[in-house]
């Protein structure tokens, strides 16, 4: 199976695979221009060549065949298909090529020679045309590096457009982008005059809960559409500019304060503060009453639950200072995974977002964990021996069953060793069993070897 595809002169290339009764497998490529004799391709080129042929009965080839322009200047081909280096079956490789027509060469890069106007207000909005030379169908345009939005390319000379809000200045640079990647700078400028300022006068309610979530309206001058406000510093969520002298938000969680500045700022940069001020109220603490499980490996990876009261959205916790990770969050409980940590009995805090925490009176211990090696079973027909390694001394149990669900344990040796050796009687001839082997440690932490089999005799 071949492939054909088209650059952006009209020169078409066509992709495939070469052989014969004497010729392995090759990959060649021949095409054509657009003032090439009609009816005709140019001499065809090979690629690589194969050192081997598929063989076997098998039919299918060519299932890996792909012509693609390269986006980045829409001339260069690129091509892969199959080849081999060896004969045999399900053995073959592929080879990616490149290749161009010598017709086919880069655009010009653009020339930006003015701006007109050459100034306008730091708020944005200002429809403003470029000129120049060697404008591509989907170029885009910054002024100090600000995008304009909607655009548009009229011709290789003109391109239109908006300003964006930006900070007021002069000796902003003027770029243009053809999407062939290449640019160009005008020597001209653009200055962002100054917008008016906004002025803030007042928020509404001017308290609310430190956990967050209050809806609030600021008001004040000279808001700019997507502006933005902070209230001690926490970004307000889901802010809406309902006119150029009020916008609303939700408050986010902060620490219990009283006095807490109220900011707007506008796109441009510009921005002020209320003399009114926000009050943080502060939110019932969180309470923390129990973890389950209560104990874990210090190899973390525990998957614990903590519960309690008063529990934020977005709440943290930490198991002996080491933060859980994947956490999620109900009023009530907190879920997570332990990370590492030495051995011993720790602590359990909950922290809430506005800073707010509670520590439980349980606790939680990090055991040490039998580390299980060279697991190995001795089968007979109706008995097997099994026998491990660990670490450090540690007790001896073995599960098994015909299924992963085991479903029978053998005695509990609790002789502290490091070399185990459990028989396993009573087994049925020439079936296979599933097993794996417990040992745990004097502090408690119980060690599991992964799934083995044996077949008795």
């Amino acid at each position: 199976m071949g492939s054909a595809a088209m650059d952006r002169v009209g020169d078409i290339a066509v992709g495939y695979s070469l052989s014969s009764a004497t010729m392995s497998p090759a990959i060649a490529y021949t095409g054509r221009t657009p003032s090439d004799p009609l009816g005709t391709l140019q001499a065809e080129t090979i690629l690589t060549s194969g050192t081997g042929s598929q063989n076997g009965g098998l039919k299918r080839w060519g299932d890996y065949s792909s012509l693609a322009l390269d986006p980045t200047d829409d001339c260069t081909f690129w091509y892969t298909t199959e080849y081999l280096t060896a004969s045999g079956t399900f053995n073959w490789h592929t080879r990616v090529g490149t290749f161009r027509f010598a017709n086919c060469t880069n655009l010009p890069p653009p020339t930006v020679t003015g701006i007109v106007p050459a100034n306008g207000p730091s708020s944005g909005g200002t429809p403003v045309t470029i000129n120049g030379t060697d404008f591509q169908s989907g170029a885009t345009a910054t002024i100090g590096g600000v995008p304009l939005t909607g655009v548009s390319v009229t011709g290789p000379t003109t391109l239109s457009g908006t300003t964006g809000a930006h900070a007021p200045g002069s000796g902003n640079a003027v770029l243009v982008f053809n999407p062939d990647s290449q640019s160009a700078t005008c020597a001209c400028t653009y200055t962002y005059d100054p917008a008016a300022a906004p002025t803030v006068t007042a928020i509404s309610p001017a308290n609310g809960p430190s956990a967050g979530g209050t809806v609030v309206t600021i008001t004040g001058t000279a808001f700019q559409p997507r502006a933005t406000a902070t209230i001690g510093g926490v970004a307000l969520g889901a802010v809406s500019v309902l006119s150029d002298t009020a916008l609303s938000g939700t408050t986010g969680a902060h620490a219990p304060a009283a006095a807490n500045a109220v900011i707007v700022t506008n796109p441009d940069t510009q921005s002020a503060s209320c003399t009114c001020t926000y009050a943080y109220d502060a939110s019932a603490a969180p309470s923390v009453s129990s973890i389950s499980p209560a104990s874990g490996p210090t190899t973390g990876g525990t998957a614990v639950t903590i519960s309690g009261a008063s529990f934020q959205t977005g709440a943290t916790a930490t198991v002996g200072g080491v933060a859980l990770t994947a956490v999620t969050v109900t009023s009530t409980t907190l879920t997570g995974t332990t990370s590492a940590h030495a051995a011993g009995t720790v602590s359990v805090v909950v922290t809430n977002p506005d800073t707010q925490s509670g520590t439980c009176a349980c606790t939680y211990e990090y055991l040490v964990v039998p580390v299980i090696s060279n697991v190995k079973v001795s089968p007979n027909p109706t008995t097997a021996t099994v026998t491990w390694t660990t670490d450090i001394p540690a007790d001896s149990q073995v599960e098994y069953g015909t299924t992963t669900a085991y479903g029978s344990k053998s005695p509990l040796n609790s002789t502290l060793v490091t070399s185990h050796s459990v028989k396993l009687s009573g087994l049925t001839r020439l079936t296979t069993y599933h097993y794996r082997v417990l040992s745990r440690a004097s502090s408690g932490g119980l060690g599991a070897s992964g799934d083995f089999t044996f077949n008795t005799k």
